[in-house]
């Protein structure tokens, strides 16, 4: 590959933020991590960069004070550095999220099928 070509293809690479529900009873909870972690790993197979923002309940598991506000303020600034916002599926935080992101004029993927394939 040659490096102009190779520079053209990093140039497209997007840092995309992924949004979907969470809460629900703890078993729902758990397989709404995973469909965010594997529409991110997705992402990242087609060469892009996700930011997965269900992961800090991570943090929360460490904290134990964290509360819903904070997990949305922790997330804003990823919004705003994020290139574009994939949106899972309407949520009181993803709709939260996704308002944000609009307001910010953020590209917004909604399937998998939208987004290039820059690898």
């Amino acid at each position: 590959m040659s490096q102009r070509k190779d520079t053209q293809n990093k140039m497209k690479r997007e840092k995309i933020y992924v949004a979907g529900p969470l809460n629900a009873d703890a078993v729902g909870y758990i397989k709404n991590i995973h469909r965010m972690i594997h529409v991110a790993n997705e992402l990242r197979k087609k060469g892009h960069f996700p930011y997965v923002p269900c992961l800090d309940f991570l943090l929360g598991l460490i904290d134990g004070k964290m509360e819903y506000d904070d997990y949305l303020q922790s997330n804003k600034p990823w919004i705003e550095v994020a290139d574009a916002f994939y949106y899972i599926a309407s949520s009181p935080g993803a709709d939260k999220e996704l308002h944000v992101a609009k307001k910010l004029g953020k590209k917004i993927y909604k399937s998998l099928d939208e987004v290039a394939d820059v690898r």
